[in-house]
C-alpha cells in the first residue's frame, strides 16, 4: 500500500538505454493524471485521478525518535518521496482510502 514513485535518475537512466518514453519528465505527467491525491494538484501531483494517494495514517513517537536520529547523521527529513529524489526519511504516502487498500484494480477497473 506504499505509494512510491522512484528515482527520477533511474527514469533518466532508462530513457538513456534508449527506453524513448521513460525519462522522469515523461513520466510525471502520467503520474499526475492517475492520481488523487490528498494535498490536491501541483506541478509533481495530480487531483482527480482513480489512484487514491493519502498520507500515512499511523503516527508512533518511535518513528518521530527514528527521523530526528538520521537527520542528525545527515540523512535529511523528507516532506514528499515523490518529487524525484527519495534520499532522506519520511512518512509513506500510501494507497489507501477511508482506512482501506486502495488498489489499481478497485481505482482503474472499479474493483
Amino acid at each position: 500500500m506504499i505509494y512510491m514513485r522512484g528515482q527520477a535518475a533511474d527514469y533518466d537512466h532508462w530513457r538513456q538505454l534508449g527506453l524513448t518514453g521513460w525519462g522522469w519528465d515523461d513520466v510525471v505527467p502520467l503520474f499526475r493524471r492517475s492520481e488523487d491525491y490528498y494535498g490536491g494538484a501541483d506541478a509533481m501531483h495530480g487531483a482527480g485521478g482513480p489512484l487514491k494517494v493519502n498520507r500515512q495514517r499511523l503516527s508512533w513517537p518511535i518513528l518521530d525518535a527514528f527521523r530526528d536520529a538520521a537527520e542528525q547523521c545527515g540523512v535529511p527529513k523528507k516532506a514528499d518521496f515523490n518529487r524525484g529524489d527519495n534520499f532522506g526519511s519520511a512518512l509513506f504516502d500510501v494507497n489507501q482510502h477511508g482506512g482501506l487498500r486502495w488498489s489499481a484494480a478497485r481505482g482503474f477497473c472499479g474493483r
